[in-house]
């Protein structure tokens, strides 16, 4: 049995003569962005040894894109090309669309209170709520901390619509630029 060449190491050779351990901290110092890729993964059940339970993204159809599921470390600068770095450290990683895969068309940089923004209810679409006083539907989109839509609707479809069309607008063709 190999063991890691870092000294006073006495964990079982991984790769490249490292342990699990010390191979890890290569891989983040080289690739800043390796434990968002990796925790991404994991969260879609990529990884062997996963445990599937009902919670997991794996069992609601969410999956990670070809491209960035490629084998080390082909995925992870796919990914980071896609990306590109992290705004802020206090920036991770968020899909658009909760239902949708995570892929650069549906991921953004995103702090907590913007994610926090962007929570679906049970039955109903993110963004989307029903006003008491007004008896009409609110359609509502923040985006880079300014508040592009916030309209009222008589049917929930109409504010759905609205709202679908504001994230193309503004969140998709950013994207595209």
């Amino acid at each position: 049995m190999k063991l890691c060449s870092v000294d006073k190491c006495d964990n079982k050779q991984f790769a490249r003569n490292l342990c699990s351990h010390h191979d890890r901290k290569v891989k983040i110092a080289r690739y800043p962005l390796y434990a968002t890729w990796k925790g991404m993964q994991g969260r879609c059940c990529i990884v062997r040894g996963c445990q599937i339970n009902a919670n997991t993204y794996f069992k609601k159809g969410i999956r990670v894109c070809d491209r960035w599921t490629e084998r080390y470390p082909k995925g992870i600068e796919n990914f980071t090309a896609d990306m590109g770095p992290k705004p802020t450290p206090e920036h991770s990683i968020d899909r658009i669309d909760n239902d949708g895969p995570y892929s650069p068309e549906n991921c953004r940089w995103a702090t907590y209170h913007e994610q926090r923004l962007n929570l679906a209810k049970p039955g109903r679409t993110v963004g989307v709520s029903f006003s008491k006083h007004y008896k009409q539907w609110i359609a509502h989109l923040q985006h880079n901390k300014v508040v592009v839509l916030h309209q009222m609707f008589p049917t929930e479809q109409a504010a759905i619509n609205a709202r679908l069309a504001a994230v193309q607008k503004y969140i998709y063709a950013e994207k595209q630029q």
